[in-house]
């Protein structure tokens, strides 16, 4: 049964004006989401873009370095630079593998603060070569620890 009254008629009006109002609302806000993603992805493409143009050449690399590896620094905590300390490197075992060996050596990073590592060398070497330093975890299982890692 339908309930004839002077305000149903301005009810109805005003609810479907505040439907639309609320759509717009909506539309409006989806349409800035779209704008703002838009506009990172083209900040992140402008980003890449120079990224790209520091290591097209040795000398490119070359002039961009010293900003970068003081950005690193910066970013890892290390400016300025913590007070050199002696590293006291012991090696407490050496594993013949045939073409490498492995030190197992300890070490001070800090005063009094050791840290255990495996130095892997190889045998047929001229000089200087790279090093790969690989930072391992404690994982929470005390005889799986090394499983996530090892194979690598």
């Amino acid at each position: 049964m339908f309930v004839r009254s002077p305000f149903a008629l301005p009810l109805l009006f005003a609810l479907a004006a505040a439907a639309q109002t609320g759509d717009e609302a909506y539309r409006r806000m989806l349409e800035s989401k779209e704008q703002v993603t838009a506009d990172l992805v083209r900040q992140a493409r402008a980003i890449t873009d120079r990224a790209e143009q520091e290591i097209l050449s040795v000398a490119a690399w070359e002039k961009q370095k010293p900003r970068r590896l003081e950005e690193m620094r910066d970013m890892l905590g290390l400016l300025p630079w913590p007070k050199r300390t002696p590293l006291n490197v012991q090696i407490r075992g050496t594993l013949d593998e045939g073409s490498y060996v492995i030190e197992k050596i300890a070490f001070e990073s800090l005063p009094k603060f050791y840290v255990t590592a495996n130095l892997y060398i190889p045998k047929n070497r001229r000089g200087p070569v790279p090093a790969v330093v690989y930072i391992c975890f404690h994982a929470g299982h005390r005889y799986r620890s090394k499983v996530a890692y090892q194979r690598h």
